[in-house]
């Protein structure tokens, strides 16, 4: 299935908006609230970097059979979460976790400038998609 006109361009421009805002504040700026209740900045990166990351191992990963959800379904409140699916809270607790292990917020930064751009390629590459992937792709084309 193509993606549509200018996909990728809108992704590449809105992943290089978020590196260049990111790459312009220090460490403090990073560890300051942010506007999603109880995160910081950071937080907010690493949970925005998983999805970069979620981006580009389902470019990369094709998987045989059809997708299981698409874009709307997947956003159903009775939809039946797999047993790797992680609640809202063991998410909220897994980012936090993850943001403190990295030596300072910068780095963050750093691989957010070295893993959206390779995202991007991932999505220029598969662009017309017609290998069958499953959750994660139609999960991913919903957002791009």
């Amino acid at each position: 299935m193509p993606l549509p006109a200018g996909t990728v361009a809108l992704l590449d421009e809105c992943y290089a908006l978020v590196g260049a805002v990111a790459s312009e504040v220090d460490d403090s700026v990073l560890l300051r609230a942010s506007g999603c209740a109880g995160w910081n900045a950071a937080d907010l990166l690493v949970h925005m970097l998983l999805d970069v990351r979620r981006a580009l191992v389902t470019m990369a990963t094709p998987v045989a059979g059809p997708a299981d959800t698409d874009a709307v379904s997947y956003w159903r409140p009775d939809r039946a979460a797999s047993a790797d699916e992680p609640s809202a809270q063991a998410h909220a607790q897994h980012v936090r976790r993850l943001t403190v292990a990295y030596s300072r917020p910068a780095s963050i930064v750093r691989e957010w400038r070295d893993t959206a751009p390779a995202a991007v390629r991932a999505v220029a590459a598969g662009g017309a998609v017609s290998r069958a992937f499953k959750l994660n792709a139609a999960f991913t084309r919903a957002w791009l």
